[in-house]
């Protein structure tokens, strides 16, 4: 099982990707985007809900797991993600 170190940096990096992808950042793709917990994925990163279904799906393929749709009412902030993620792994264990 992973642990709380692994989740957040594949969170990370799958948050990175979909911002990258969907050019939702206002950041050139040069600087470095910062991802801090209390960030909020639809205002600090622009995602909108395809964006968000998105990076679920990824993040789904990535842990190799089923998120449930209560994931759309759980999750604003990056620490939200972790927290949610988290125990979806500890679920499937």
């Amino acid at each position: 099982m992973l642990d709380a170190q692994e989740i957040r940096t594949i969170v990370d990096n799958v948050i990175l990707d979909v911002v990258q992808v969907s050019g939702t950042s206002s950041k050139p793709a040069a600087e470095a985007i910062i991802i801090e917990p209390q960030m909020k994925l639809d205002k600090d990163f622009g995602l909108d809900s395809l964006d968000f279904i998105e990076l679920l799906s990824v993040l789904e393929t990535k842990f190799d797991v089923e998120l449930s749709d209560d994931v759309f009412d759980a999750v604003n902030t990056v620490d939200d993600l972790y927290k949610y993620m988290a125990v979806t792994l500890a679920k499937k264990s």
